[in-house]
């Protein structure tokens, strides 16, 4: 088991490829030892998880990606899950509509399957990977 600062000390000397929107350049990771906070500055910036998969891929930095997205480079060894042992906060998932006496049945219909759903978009913390390149 990796110390508390051993583990988030392995991301040191690697670009992060990240999502433009991140929180104030920050990742936020959870372990057994508690909340830990990476700073991480980089100049890729992407707005999408296909983009920062294909930045690992080619080697240009590590990321924060979901395993649906990890999966594959993970089995082929093409990418590595470099913290195992920490977990990323699941993100908020808002819903941002017009307040109306009457919603069209589409609307309500996207609400309700996004609520019915909402487990589906924000997993379990192991669902979500920090990923390098392998090798």
């Amino acid at each position: 088991m990796p110390s508390a600062t051993g583990g988030i000390a392995r991301l040191e000397g690697h670009p992060p490829a990240q999502h433009r929107m991140s929180p104030a350049h920050q990742w936020a990771f959870e372990s057994e030892h508690g909340r830990h906070v990476a700073s991480i500055n980089g100049p890729i910036h992407v707005d999408d998880a296909d983009a920062m998969q294909e930045a690992t891929m080619q080697h240009l930095g590590i990321a924060i990606l979901p395993e649906w997205n990890a999966a594959e480079g993970l089995r082929s060894g093409e990418l590595e899950h470099l913290l195992p042992d920490y977990t990323i906060a699941a993100l908020p998932l808002h819903a941002v509509y017009p307040e109306t006496q009457w919603m069209s049945l589409r609307a309500r219909s996207f609400l309700d399957l996004l609520v019915d759903r909402a487990e589906h978009f924000a997993p379990a913390p192991s669902h979500t990977r920090t990923a390098g390149a392998g090798g």
